[in-house]
């Protein structure tokens, strides 16, 4: 098997990305999406914070309207303790404008246009 790295180094790690995402088609989308990136995904922003605090990901990549809590409180939580970590937001209920407010880092309206969700995180990560 052929490999791009020189015999005995160790290939630099993916990128790891966080997928908030309460609806199961959304999540296998997206991570089918982004296959050059280690997603890990989670229904709702209290195992997104556990997911952060067990091993914080590069990216965050959020649905707004969750079950318990909405993604922008988690988003504040997540600038309050990984203040570099870039969050962009996913909705199909909220406009560009509205999600100003609370400082996401990208917005994507869903459905989802893969190759701006692509372009999107790519730009997000090559600036941190």
């Amino acid at each position: 098997m052929l490999t791009d790295s020189a015999p005995g180094t160790v290939p630099p790690p993916r990128p790891r990305l966080l997928l908030v995402e309460d609806e199961e088609i959304i999540r296998k989308i997206v991570v089918r999406a982004l296959p050059e990136y280690d997603v890990i995904e989670t229904e709702d922003a209290e195992g997104a914070l556990d997911a952060m605090v067990a091993n914080p990901a590069d990216l965050v990549i959020t649905d707004i309207v969750l079950p318990h809590m909405d993604g922008c409180a988690m988003t504040a939580r997540i600038r309050d303790r990984w203040p570099g970590v870039s969050v962009i937001a996913i909705s199909g209920h909220v406009g560009d404008r509205d999600v100003e407010e609370f400082g996401f880092d990208g917005f994507l309206n869903k459905p989802i246009d893969l190759k701006s969700l692509r372009g999107t995180v790519a730009s997000l990560l090559q600036q941190t």
